[in-house]
């Protein structure tokens, strides 16, 4: 993975450099060659029939009768497949919707956590999903072969039927898909697989919503699937395809201290995120386990002299300037 922004970049006065090494992605356990979801790849730093009519906000749409569903990841966890009838949320996003699932996409994940902390960011992600009420039928052809089919007796024949689908409108992720998803192989917990999964959380009693899902999921389709997008280790060509903009790229270690803090101080109207060092061991041990190695996180603002982050795996959390420049290699932002 390589980032192709060379130049020296000026913002807020801080010198900004090129090139994030490496995927980011879900951190693996200890010992262990899988990652925390048990995810093979180890992702690096920071893809007919009749028509109904019908009204959505005074302009007739035409509603697709059935949407493709993306390949799920390639991995040996058990999937399934729902409807899920969770709403998209309130009106206005939250960084704390965005709950990082199965797939190493924390590129995607941690993005769009930035997007929600900044108000023009929050406002696009407001605007970029409408769920439209119609008969849709979600097609199962091409992906049965890779769901559960022991013990499950609601296992679907080739589709699934439900009452409404979702169009996306972001700079290069403008698809349609249905509120169909893939799960574990729960009965009646079940929970989703990818961004979403609520078991993720730190606030366990946040309701779910849906927005982060739908996005993650549209995007997946752009792009050939969940594997495809598990692929995608450069945040710079997530960043264009959810902003439409070539991020500015600053090297922690050549920033003063006044610059890093500059720059989480901004983290509030400029969306930002900052990945860790590629070295896992390292990371989480001068961290003592509070970060992870090769992980992108959202900067979320300054708590005091501290740096206010969010793990896109659901967890806020603060690190001293000391930790923060020990741990992390870069920071990626741009202004909306």
């Amino acid at each position: 993975m390589a980032l192709q922004e060379d130049q020296q970049v000026q913002m807020y006065g801080v010198r900004a450099v090129g090139r994030v090494p490496g995927v980011l992605g879900a951190a693996p356990q200890t010992g262990h060659p899988t990652d925390a979801h048990g995810t093979v790849r180890l992702p690096g730093p920071l893809k007919f029939g009749p028509n109904i009519l019908l009204m959505d906000d005074a302009v007739t749409k035409v509603a697709p009768t059935s949407l493709p569903m993306p390949a799920p990841l390639e991995d040996d966890t058990k999937k399934r497949v729902h409807v899920v009838t969770w709403g998209l949320g309130d009106k206005t996003p939250r960084t704390i919707d965005v709950a990082q699932g199965a797939v190493g996409d924390c590129p995607v994940a941690s993005i769009l956590a930035a997007m929600a902390n900044t108000p023009a960011g929050s406002s696009r992600l407001s605007v970029a999903i409408k769920e439209i009420s119609a008969n849709v039928v979600t097609d199962l052809s091409a992906v049965m072969q890779y769901l559960d089919d022991d013990d499950w007796a609601a296992r679907p024949k080739g589709s699934l039927a439900s009452k409404r689908y979702f169009t996306v409108d972001l700079p290069k992720v403008k698809k349609d898909v249905t509120d169909v998803f893939y799960t574990d192989d729960g009965d009646e917990n079940w929970d989703l697989l990818y961004i979403g999964h609520q078991s993720e959380r730190s606030d366990k009693k946040a309701p779910p919503v849906l927005w982060p899902s739908v996005i993650e999921k549209a995007y997946a389709a752009v792009v050939g699937g969940y594997e495809k997008l598990n692929k995608i280790d450069n945040p710079v060509v997530a960043w264009d395809a959810l902003l439409g903009l070539t991020p500015n790229v600053a090297q922690v270690a050549d920033l003063t201290d006044p610059e890093i803090m500059k720059l989480a101080q901004s983290a509030t109207n400029v969306p930002t995120i900052a990945a860790t060092d590629p070295d896992r061991a390292k990371v989480d041990q001068e961290s003592e386990g509070k970060l992870h190695g090769h992980h992108g996180y959202t900067v979320t603002g300054v708590a005091g002299n501290q740096i206010a982050l969010y793990n896109p795996w659901g967890i806020p959390l603060n690190v001293s300037l000391t930790q923060f420049k020990k741990s992390f290699v870069h920071l990626v932002y741009s202004k909306i």
